[in-house]
């Protein structure tokens, strides 16, 4: 309780955009970039410092942006000037995502899949598995049905062919990223 209350006399003496950050933090969203001063006074330096991330809306375009910005040269700015923007099409297409380490974003899955007693953690495993690989080699649209699912879900605003194939619109070209 001490710890509770300790933890909310910081976050309540954050600004919205500060909590916002830190919840973000905490879900594993954000990419730390670095510390800026905030505040110096005369003769003691700095007094005030603040961390800077770049958070994205899903642990996956975090994990993707975090091993795809070195392949084609790209990085997440400076403390003092972050660099939020996700990737163009043209980026994404220059991607190769079978030198990306998705065992972060996989665990995630099998752990949710299994605690929600949707299926048995083996099976969220294989599925993850031939997702994974189905898209490493650029077999999935973007509304691509996932290997034993029932469904097909389409992006918004993306038509859906009904055979499950994939849907027949074009790639959106917003970028995947949003900095706190």
């Amino acid at each position: 309780s001490a710890a509770a209350f300790k933890f909310y006399g910081r976050y309540s003496s954050c600004d919205a955009g500060d909590q916002k950050t830190s919840m973000a933090k905490g879900q594993r969203l954000c990419h730390f970039v670095g510390t800026t001063c905030e505040k110096r006074v005369a003769g003691l330096g700095c007094v005030e410092t603040m961390e800077k991330h770049v958070c994205f809306n899903s642990r996956l375009a975090r994990i993707i942006n975090e091993q795809g910005r070195p392949q084609i040269g790209r990085d997440f700015g400076t403390p003092v000037q972050p660099d939020p923007r996700g990737f163009t099409i043209d980026e994404l297409q220059q991607l190769d995502f079978s030198r990306m380490d998705l065992s972060e974003f996989t665990a995630d899955v099998i752990r949710e899949a299994a605690a929600h007693g949707a299926i048995s953690a083996e099976e969220a495993s294989k599925r993850a598995a031939e997702r994974i690989a189905a898209m490493v080699n650029g077999e999935l649209a973007r509304s691509a049905a996932v290997p034993g699912a029932q469904a097909v879900v389409a992006a918004p605003g993306q038509p859906v062919d009904p055979s499950g194939t994939g849907g027949t619109g074009s790639a959106s070209s917003q970028p995947l990223a949003s900095e706190d």
